[in-house]
C-alpha cells in the first residue's frame, strides 16, 4: 500500500510508542510511591488516633492507592498504546472499505484511491478514529473514578 512507503509513518509510530512507554513507566513509578506514602500516612494517622479501628493497615493502603493512584498517567498510556496498535489495522480496514465503495460507485476518478479527495477522507477518518478511542477510554476513566478517600475507606471496611 502506498501509505506505508513513507518514513513519516515510522516516525509517528516511534513517537507514539515512546510517549506510551513514558506515561506507563511514570504511572508504575507513581504507584510504587503511593504505596510508600500510604504506609507512612497510616502510621501517622494511627499515632494520632484518626483511623477507624475496623480498618487494617492493608485496607487503608488499598483505599489510599485507589484514591491517589496516578490514574491519569495510566489511562493516557493505555490510550496511546491503543492508538499505536489500532491505527494500522483501522487504516487498512478503511482502505479496503473505501476501495470497495469506490468500485461499487463506478470508479469515479475524483474519488480514486491515492487521489487528493481519498487522502483527505483517510486523514480525517484516522483523526476521527483516534477521537473515538480517546472518548471510549475517557468514559471508562470517569466511570471508574473514586469519589472520596472516606468512601474508599468505607468500602474497605465492608
Amino acid at each position: 500500500m502506498k501509505i506505508f512507503d513513507d518514513h513519516s509513518l515510522a516516525w509517528f509510530i516511534g513517537g507514539i510508542a515512546l510517549m506510551a512507554v513514558y506515561f506507563i513507566i511514570r504511572a508504575m513509578l507513581g504507584y510504587k510511591q503511593i504505596a510508600r506514602d500510604a504506609d507512612a500516612e497510616y502510621s501517622h494517622r494511627k499515632a494520632q488516633g484518626t483511623v477507624d479501628k475496623r480498618l487494617s493497615r492493608e485496607g487503608y493502603v488499598r483505599a489510599y492507592r485507589r484514591y491517589y493512584a496516578p490514574r491519569n498517567l495510566t489511562y493516557i498510556g493505555i490510550t496511546l498504546a491503543m492508538i499505536l496498535f489500532l491505527t494500522p489495522l483501522l487504516v487498512m480496514l478503511y482502505g479496503i472499505v473505501s476501495t470497495k465503495l469506490w468500485e461499487m460507485a463506478g470508479q469515479p476518478l475524483e474519488y480514486a484511491p491515492s487521489s487528493l479527495v481519498w487522502q483527505f477522507f483517510m486523514y480525517f477518518s484516522v483523526i476521527g478514529m483516534w477521537g473515538l478511542i480517546a472518548y471510549q477510554v475517557a468514559k471508562i476513566y470517569h466511570k471508574k473514578a473514586p469519589r472520596t478517600l472516606r468512601d474508599e475507606m468505607l468500602r474497605e471496611m465492608e
